[in-house]
């Protein structure tokens, strides 16, 4: 009961910061390996965390994804950042958070992930699953495609669920209609590396696509010929035309 109510008042705590809406279609950022230790988790959460583009290369609106869900690029010193604050809430001995640590490092040293909340006006397009064994994909500056070696549930839904109650803009779905999914997804530690200048996670069903972009390069401007159609496409839509 009483690590209850101390993740309780955690979640509290984290409430009432500083809003993170709207949500950009896409975040100017540095790479995972050059993140700022000075950030706090809640400034780290929100720099790296970005909305669906519903319409990224001009095949269409994707609807039924509600423009609220959003996903974060999710690195080491986010999570050792997260494992600080919450260190309390779990109750942890010094070796139970040295344990814990340690194998969150050891993970992202060799993954990059991506975890956030999809909201939708109908359950199959909120489970990552249903977008197997191809519809979910990677997409790098210079038109690497990459596919994930995991997909998951996060296990951290009321921190993000957190998140959504301070998004006070957006197209909302109806609640009646409305489903909830928190996907984690995996991809190999190459995805991002030091010369990449920005990347956009797809999902792609129904003859539509929406994504999710990060960009690392702030002075990058994408050329149309840059990537092929049938890796990324339109890459340049989210960042103006060259």
């Amino acid at each position: 009961m009483l690590r209850l109510l101390l993740a309780a008042g955690l979640a509290a705590a984290c409430a009432v910061s500083q809003p993170i809406a709207p949500f950009p279609d896409s975040v100017v950022v540095p790479p995972p390996a050059r993140v700022d230790g000075a950030l706090s988790y809640e400034e780290l959460r929100e720099a790296y965390t970005t909305s669906p583009n519903r319409n990224p290369d001009g095949l269409g609106v994707f609807f039924p994804v509600d423009a609220r869900s959003y996903m974060t690029l999710w690195s080491w010193a986010l999570e050792r950042k997260r494992e600080e604050v919450n260190r309390l809430a779990y109750a942890r001995t010094d070796a139970d958070h040295e344990t814990v640590l340690r194998r969150a490092q050891t993970f992202h040293a060799d993954q990059v992930v991506f975890q956030g909340l999809l909201l939708a006006n109908g359950q199959e397009f909120v489970d990552a699953r249903w977008y197997l064994p191809e519809g979910i994909y990677l997409v790098d500056d210079a038109g690497r495609k990459f596919m994930p070696t995991q997909v998951a549930e996060s296990l951290i839904r009321s921190e993000l669920r957190i998140v959504l109650r301070r998004s006070a803009t957006g197209g909302a779905v109806d609640a009646r209609a409305r489903a909830e999914g928190f996907p984690v997804i995996v991809f190999p530690a190459e995805a991002i590396g030091e010369r990449t200048r920005a990347v956009t996670l797809f999902f792609a069903a129904a003859g539509r696509r929406f994504s999710f972009t990060w960009i690392f390069d702030s002075a990058y401007v994408p050329q149309r010929q840059a990537l092929r159609p049938e890796h990324g496409g339109g890459m340049d839509r989210l960042f103006g035309t060259p």
